[in-house]
């Protein structure tokens, strides 16, 4: 679950932002994927190095710090994606004093209590627990009644993609959070690996809107989104098939798939096109 998540948010999370480099909306969105994608590496590396207690408090001292990154950059994209504008310089300022204690306290090791040798873990000081914890529920449930508000609110006319792009974010972070939540206080943490599966439901959805709605001033055809995912999810076998022959044929069949889904997307191109201007002429 780890590298397959990664791996499709950070390809979108690029895809966006050298489409549209000026976008906020597209930087904010490659600042959520490049969060999620670091804290992807700290929590891979603490579940591969279980025994090496160095490794371990390096990794987890700064995994809370990247999760609240993500909560709030997902509030902050939701907000803009609104309202079409960015937020007030004393709401940044505000956002920065909250978020400033994360670098602080894995700076100077005040996160961390100790290393628990029987659970191979790191201890989180209470504190700094329920304060991460608190922060993460509020700013979920800031995108929930940023939902809401939109509902009722006359001024909006894109309600429907507010109501997509708000529940896909609120899924993933309530999964994220729930999971991650669940695993530590039952010291099950297989359960960890599940919450990461909810971003494939936020990016499957922010594809919807960039297809059907234009999303980030992109017009990806229908046909275009249908070849990179079927290239992908062919090419992502190679992360957990085993053998020779195996590996090769999922690498033909992944480049026959590139190979003849590049004609069929130039060929959807042509033809979108060619209807533009037939009805451009009749107009």
């Amino acid at each position: 679950t780890h590298i397959p998540t990664a791996f499709f948010t950070l390809l979108l999370g690029f895809f966006v932002y050298t489409r549209q480099k000026q976008l906020l909306l597209a930087k904010i969105f490659l600042g959520i994927s490049l969060s999620f994608v670091a804290w992807v590496v700290c929590n891979l590396s603490i579940w591969l190095n279980y025994d090496l207690s160095s490794i371990v408090m390096f990794s987890w001292s700064p995994i809370e710090m990247f999760a609240v990154l993500i909560y709030g950059l997902s509030f902050y994209f939701a907000y803009v994606f609104a309202y079409e504008r960015d937020i007030s310089w004393m709401a940044k300022v505000a956002a920065l004093f909250i978020f400033l204690p994360l670098p602080l306290s894995t700076i100077t090791g005040w996160n961390i209590s100790y290393f628990d040798l029987n659970e191979c873990i790191a201890v989180e000081y209470p504190f700094m627990e329920y304060y991460i914890v608190m922060l993460k529920i509020l700013l979920s449930a800031s995108i929930a009644i940023l939902a809401l508000i939109t509902i009722y609110s006359k001024a909006i006319n894109k309600t429907k993609q507010i109501l997509l792009l708000n529940s896909g974010l609120f899924l993933f972070l309530l999964s994220f959070f729930a999971a991650g939540y669940y695993s530590e206080k039952s010291g099950n943490y297989q359960v960890e690996m599940f919450g990461l599966l909810g971003v494939l439901f936020f990016i499957g959805i922010l594809a919807f809107l960039i297809v059907r709605y234009h999303t980030f001033n992109i017009k990806l055809l229908g046909a275009e989104m249908l070849v990179v995912t079927l290239v992908v999810t062919v090419f992502s076998q190679l992360l957990f098939i085993e053998g020779y022959f195996p590996r090769l044929l999922v690498m033909v069949s992944g480049t026959t798939s590139l190979f003849f889904g590049y004609f069929l997307t130039k060929s959807v191109e042509k033809e979108v096109t060619l209807r533009v201007d037939l009805q451009k002429a009749n107009d």
